[in-house]
C-alpha cells in the first residue's frame, strides 16, 4: 500500500506527471482498503483512508494545473 501511494505521489511531480498513472493508484488504494475494512484495526483504517484522500486532492490540484 506504501508503494502505491508513493507511486501516486511520484507521478504527480511535475518532471514525472503522469495522472492516469495516479488515478489508478487511487484506484487500487481504494479497492484495497475496502478489502480489509473490518478486518484490519479501524484507526488503521482511518489513517489509509486519510492518505487515499490526501493523494485525491494532490491529484485534483495537478489535474487543475495541467488544463
Amino acid at each position: 500500500m506504501q508503494g502505491l501511494a508513493s507511486l501516486g505521489y511520484h507521478r504527480l511531480n511535475a518532471e514525472t506527471r503522469d495522472l492516469d498513472q495516479t488515478r489508478v493508484a487511487i484506484e487500487a488504494l481504494k479497492a484495497i482498503g475496502g478489502v480489509l475494512d473490518g478486518v484490519v484495526p479501524a484507526e488503521l483504517i482511518r489513517d489509509f483512508n486519510q492518505v487515499v484522500a490526501n493523494l485525491q486532492l494532490a491529484y485534483a490540484s495537478a489535474a487543475a494545473e495541467s488544463s
